[in-house]
């Protein structure tokens, strides 16, 4: 969609580069726990871009990172982004495993309320919050509450399917320009104070 993809490491680097929003997928943080955990500086980063209004998604391993805590296979917990209030923790089986459609509680990041979104979950670890942005359903009827939402956040388990619906993708890159444009504007009326 024309946007420039810029890389960066959650355990090496020690900020979010310059740009208009950002993607937390998935990556086993949990087998990298305690590297992330020692990486405070780009906690503290990703913690700032989120609560300063960066567009942001964070699937599944990026959701498990924006929690207080994580908790290793070895029952050991770690300190993580403290964005999302909770804790990351394994489980002895697939949680919620397959693919769902969910529907929008309230108007969000990627949709409006009542609208729909195609995704798929695949996870052993559970979270103390999974949110309640979404209802889940599954094709046998089963729902559940899922995701944390805001204007400018989906952060949950589910990885969202976005060649179902283009215009989910749509939604978050004009979200992306509208940040930028507003930070283009914000530098502006600084330098000329």
């Amino acid at each position: 969609m024309g946007c420039i993809i810029k890389y960066f490491s959650p355990i090496h680097d020690k900020a979010v580069p310059p740009a208009d929003g950002l993607l937390l997928y998935g990556g086993y943080p949990e087998l990298y726990a305690a590297e992330l955990s020692a990486n405070i500086p780009m906690l503290t980063s990703i913690r700032k871009c989120i609560c300063e209004g960066m567009p942001t998604i964070a699937e599944c391993g990026g959701f498990m990172y924006l929690h207080d805590k994580l908790t290793d296979k070895n029952g050991v917990s770690h300190f993580m982004a403290g964005v999302i209030t909770g804790e990351a923790s394994p489980t002895s089986r697939l949680q919620r495993f397959g693919y769902i459609t969910m529907y929008a509680k309230s108007d969000n990041l990627l949709c409006r309320h009542g609208e729909s979104i195609k995704a798929h979950e695949f996870h052993y670890w559970d979270s103390s919050d999974c949110g309640s942005g979404f209802t889940a359903e599954k094709t046998d009827g089963r729902t559940w509450e899922c995701c944390h939402t805001s204007k400018t956040l989906y952060a949950g388990f589910p990885h969202i399917n976005f060649c179902s619906d283009i215009s989910t993708a749509e939604r978050f890159v004009e979200k992306c320009i509208g940040f930028g444009e507003k930070n283009e504007q914000d530098k502006k009326h600084s330098t000329l104070r």
